[in-house]
Parts: C-alpha cells; structure tokens; sequence
C-alpha cells in the first residue's frame, strides 16, 4: 500500500502548522526510522490526532507489517489501561505527555511521540491482519475489527475511483484518525499523493476555517452533527471557494438537515456528497451520486465498485422485490476479518467471507438505489406497538426538539435538553407513538453525550 509514496518524492505530503511542510521523501524516511526500532511483528497502539508524528508511526507500522490498534486519544485513562490489559500491545506510540508512568520503558523519541515497549511476548496473528479499530459502537457495544491491507487497499481505490481524487486535491482533516471514516479520507489522500492539511480544531472554531481558507483546502468530511453546526453557523462569512466537495458519513441526517446543507453548499458552487459505510466494511460501502441529492433524499445510494447490495428476511432468505423492508447485507473485498475480543481472537480466520449482514434494515427502489430505515437493535415492540427509535428521534428533530430515544423494560424514555419545549415534545410523543401516557418517561438533561465522531453514546444516558 505504502510502497506507493516512494513515487512521490519532494510532493508536499503534510501541512502541519506547528511543523511546517513535510514531503514524501521525508515522510517515507521518518516512518522508517521509527518502525525500524522493532524487529519482530508486533502489536502497537497508536493514541493521538492528526499530526506528522501519528501519519509517520501509521505509515511505518503497517509498511512493516505490524499489527496496530487505533486509539482515540480522549479515551479516558482507566478504560485505556483496561484496554492495555485486555489486548496486551508490545508497544505503545503517543504523545510524550500522555500517560507518563510508562516513560521509564521508552524504546524511541520522534519529535513530540515516545514509543513504548510494553508486553514482551509473542502474539499469535493470522497473516493477513494489519488493523484493528474501534466499532464505534453508540450502544456501548464496544469491540475491535480485525482488517487486512487488502481490505485497507480495495476499498481505498474504490473511493478515490468515485470521487475522481486527484494528486492536486489537498484534505483538511477533521475527524480524529482513529475513527474508520477519518482514517478512510487519510488513506484515500496519501495513495493518491494528495496534500494533507493537518488540523484537531472543531468546526466551530476560527482556526478551522483559517487553514482551509491559507491552505486552500479541496475537500473535507464530516458526521452528520459536524453538518447540525455547518447549518447553524452558515458558511457565508468564510472564504471556501478552494472547496470542490464536502463528504458527509457516520449515520443518517434528517431530510430537513439534508436539504439545507446540500442548498447551502451549492451557493457556493461545492458539492455536497454523502456516503454511507461501517468499519466493518474498512468503511465505506455506498455513495448517493449527486445528481440524485434531492431527487432521493434519505438515500444511501449505490454500492462502491466491486461492491454489492442485497437484502435478506428474518430466515436470511434473499427479497427481491422493491419497497420491502430488510436486514442490508453487503458483499465486497473491503468487508473486514471479523471481531477481536481480546488478545486470543488476533489468530481467528477470516470469519465475514467478505460477507457483511450489516444490522441495518433498509428497502430498494425501482431504481435499485437503497434506503436505511433503522437497525434491528433499535427496532422494539412496546403493547404492541411497533416503534423504531431512529425513526421516532429523526421525526423529533425535525421539530427542532433536541431528543434521545430509549426503551427500558415495558417503557419508552424521552431525554429531552430544552424544559421550554416540554409541552411541545409531549404532546409531538403522544401523537407518534399512540402509547399510553403511563409507559413514557420525559427525563430532562443537560446534554446528549458525544463520541469523538459526534455519534450519541447511549450506554451513558440513563
């Protein structure tokens, strides 16, 4: 995969405002000098953002065929160490001012990053290993994929084939690179020989805007709430026209939401692009070409090339007709090993088959173009009501009501964060859901609960 940057040369690879400009050449010499500090395959945890020292240790860890597990840097310090004991990583690669009891065992310094030998044991790892990230899972469901560089690698190419990526185009990362649609834009970038604008601001800050604007950004990607923001804030006052695109992943915006954001950007004479994946998949599994943004909104599209589609019923029987609600499954070479648990699951086969049953119920159209509805897991019966939580929270936002759908036992849970449109939401509830009165709960809090991606962690909210 990395063999790639050799052709490069003195091309810019990385932007870093605190490190100037960094070329291939240099970027493939640097990621070198730190990979080459181990000499058996190993595990390695890579914790940070984006910045030159993470893309280096990235790049030479997997060109030396390591094993590396992605960490979000806000991980909390105890569920890290708790993570440390579960997969027991030979090595840990992060910022020198994080963790700082484990300094004393420093194999190497790279600028700002220690590398860390941690476990000196042997792990045992199917050969085609070369990934595990984080599920990103919002119900608290938390479990690593196991990816190959095929899966890395095919899907990659996909995408810079769909989005027609070109070695002049320059990314202005947003999302943290331990997340899969992060990390997917990084990857998509550097095979492609783009420049790389190195940026941890949020989207509400001046300082995001100022470097798209100096740096001349072509493209950058987003969650659906980087977009609640965007519509928020407007676009107006900043100086984007560098942009061609802006990519929306991580979940379903609100059709409302949708509309707004695509007008907004096309005033502008910028794309707005949507995609629709999971880490499973080494992420992504389907586009919504533009031309259909608002014949087919609430659309997932179409698979990536070399990807497929079907749908399956209860009895995993494949539907062929359309407007028929099922479990999505896709089917590709960029569909991941299967899951690791713990260290013992590093050996497992390739489980998937490159086979995904995505969790994900959904319809076609006429057109063969594909719908979500909702996930199976937020599916729930309540009297004999049939309710789908994603369904009932999108319809509540729309309404300018900021709410989070829970079921607990035989009742539904409404956590709401504005006391001024109380009586709104309730009577809004009642008229959805045609529940009793007695099974809703309205528990008001201060404010919904984020990951790093922007997804709701629901597991905290009770």
């Amino acid at each position: 995969m990395f063999q790639i940057i050799k052709k490069f040369k003195s091309k810019i690879a990385l932007i870093d405002e605190y490190k100037g400009k960094i070329s291939y050449q240099d970027l493939e010499k640097d990621s070198e000098k730190i990979s080459n500090k181990i000499k058996n395959k190993s595990l390695i945890f890579i914790v940070g953002n984006n910045c030159l020292e993470w893309i280096c240790g990235y790049i030479g860890f997997l060109k030396n065929n390591h094993v590396i597990l992605l960490v979000d840097e806000k991980m909390e310090e105890k569920s890290f160490f708790n993570l440390v004991k579960k997969f027991k990583p030979n090595f840990i690669y992060k910022h020198k001012k994080m963790y700082k009891s484990l300094n004393q065992k420093k194999k190497l310094r790279y600028k700002d990053y220690d590398l860390i030998e941690i476990y000196k044991l042997r792990h045992n790892f199917h050969p085609k290993l070369s990934l595990l990230l984080n599920t990103s899972g919002t119900m608290g469901n938390s479990k690593y994929v196991r990816i190959s560089l095929e899966n890395l690698i095919v899907n990659s190419n996909s995408i810079i084939k769909y989005l027609k990526i070109k070695q002049k185009d320059r990314l202005l990362t947003l999302l943290n690179p331990s997340y899969s649609f992060g990390l997917s834009m990084i990857n998509t970038h550097i095979l492609k020989g783009c420049t790389l604008i190195l940026n941890n601001n949020s989207i509400i800050e001046k300082e995001f805007w100022n470097k798209l604007e100096t740096n001349k950004a072509t493209t950058f990607g987003g969650v659906p709430f980087v977009f609640e923001i965007i519509n928020k804030i407007g676009i107006s006052k900043y100086n984007i026209s560098s942009l061609k695109y802006v990519i929306q992943a991580g979940g379903a915006m609100s059709g409302d939401l949708f509309q707004k954001i695509h007008k907004m950007f096309k005033k502008k004479k910028i794309k707005f692009l949507t995609m629709y994946g999971q880490t499973e998949a080494s992420p992504r599994m389907s586009y919504l070409p533009y031309k259909y943004n608002l014949k087919k909104r609430n659309c997932i599209g179409i698979p990536i090339s070399g990807g497929k589609f079907s749908l399956v019923n209860k009895y995993k029987k494949e539907i062929k007709e359309t407007n028929t609600i099922g479990e999505l499954v896709y089917e590709g070479k960029n569909v991941s090993l299967g899951y690791a648990e713990s260290a013992e699951d590093f050996s497992k086969e390739d489980l998937n088959n490159g086979k995904l049953f995505t969790g994900d119920l959904a319809y076609k159209d006429k057109d063969n173009f594909f719908y979500i509805t909702g996930r199976q897991d937020r599916l729930v019966k309540l009297f004999g009501y049939r309710i789908n939580l994603d369904d009932l929270e999108n319809s509540l936002n729309e309404n300018g009501l900021l709410v989070v759908c829970k079921k607990s036992q035989n009742k539904l849970n409404i956590f709401y964060t504005d006391q001024s449109k109380i009586i709104n939401l309730k009577q809004k509830v009642f008229s959805l859901t045609k529940l009793n009165r007695n099974f809703i709960n309205f528990k008001m809090i201060k404010s919904i609960p984020r990951n790093s991606s922007g997804k709701i962690k629901y597991n905290q909210i009770n």
